[in-house]
């Protein structure tokens, strides 16, 4: 969906059974569709219904920005083998910058902060995965490691539509793709992410302050971590890494 608001041009908002391990949204009985006129058909019917319930809540006018479930799984189905391919790369690319691995060199409270709220999630990878990416500190950036992209990229790569495009929107709300991968796999949930992803600046804003702009998007990030996991946890993706 795109940035810009229609009128909203139906009354009721359905959902039916399609075909076998097909759920529609329907808008005064027709399908509704994605940005590339597909019908708007998901995996099961929880992942439907919240659908159903982004598309119900909207007023006379559709704000699509407000609508980030729907967003998510119209680009699962109009996911085309390219697109797939190149999204793939871009998320393996993420272990060269994951937040995870980027740490303070001081002050001692904010190292410490870090290190409790993120080598859980390192060392769970590590041995989830065989491979987690190296902790630098400081302003310097990390060296790529092939071979930390290597163990990752078929992880990714066996993920389906939905899982895949949840992933992408969890790796770049929160900065991380191992804190993606910890929500796919039930590690963490989505307040979980969020508060890991939130490290560094929940300690600036407990000493600098906090401002409205900033926690505006602040909580932008955190519906669109919450919404990402709607779509992972039920869009019936089979992964098979």
């Amino acid at each position: 969906m795109t940035a810009r608001t229609i009128t909203r041009f139906y009354k009721a908002v359905t959902v039916a059974a399609h075909a076998p391990g097909e759920w529609r949204v329907l808008l005064d009985g027709r399908p509704a569709l994605t940005p590339g006129r597909r019908p708007l058909g998901v995996p099961s019917q929880t992942l439907a219904a919240a659908i159903a319930a982004e598309f119900d809540r909207q007023a006379e006018r559709l704000a699509f920005a407000a609508m980030p479930i729907v967003r998510l799984a119209g680009a699962a189905l109009d996911l085309d083998p390219p697109v797939r391919e190149r999204l793939i790369d871009q998320l393996a690319a993420f272990c060269d910058t994951d937040l995870l691995c980027h740490r303070a060199e001081e002050p001692a409270e904010l190292t410490l902060l870090q290190g409790a709220a993120w080598d859980p999630v390192l060392a769970w990878a590590r041995g989830r995965f065989g491979a987690a990416p190296v902790i630098v500190r400081g302003i310097v950036p990390a060296p790529p490691v092939t071979e930390v992209r290597r163990a990752y990229r078929p992880v990714v790569a066996a993920l389906g539509p939905f899982r895949l495009v949840a992933l992408k929107a969890l790796a770049s709300a929160t900065g991380s793709l191992l804190l993606g991968l910890a929500v796919l796999e039930g590690r963490l949930d989505a307040e979980g992410a969020w508060q890991a992803a939130e490290v560094d600046e929940k300690y600036q804003i407990e000493h600098w302050g906090d401002d409205a702009e900033a926690h505006a998007r602040r909580l932008a990030i955190r519906a669109e971590i919450g919404a990402a996991a709607v779509v992972a946890l039920s869009g019936g993706d089979l992964t098979t890494y």
